[in-house]
């Protein structure tokens, strides 16, 4: 079942606060496809194993998450389960 996300509710959080988190001990946060998981929990689940979830914690793991080829419920698990929130868009500066 496909868990409801209403995106506009989501915390907002930058690539800044995102690279704070980067291991196994101050968590493991990862962008894909411009939305923000914890997957910290997850480590000792991850059929790929941890090592892969720890490579790109911190960072935009969305073309590795691609290349994995994962299946659509993997999707809907992390939405349900791992989803703390977006990227937040860098805002335009006047000119």
């Amino acid at each position: 079942k496909k868990p409801k996300i209403d995106f506009d509710k989501l915390k907002e959080y930058t690539m800044e606060e995102i690279a704070k988190h980067d291991s196994a001990d101050n968590g493991v946060w990862i962008v894909i496809n411009d939305l923000v998981y914890d997957v910290t929990k997850f480590l000792g689940e991850h059929p790929g194993g941890a090592m892969i979830l720890i490579t790109v914690a911190g960072e935009d793991g969305t073309s590795e998450y691609d290349d994995a080829a994962h299946p659509a419920s993997v999707m809907d698990q992390a939405n349900g389960e791992f989803l703390i929130g977006k990227l937040k868009k860098k805002q335009e500066k006047d000119k």
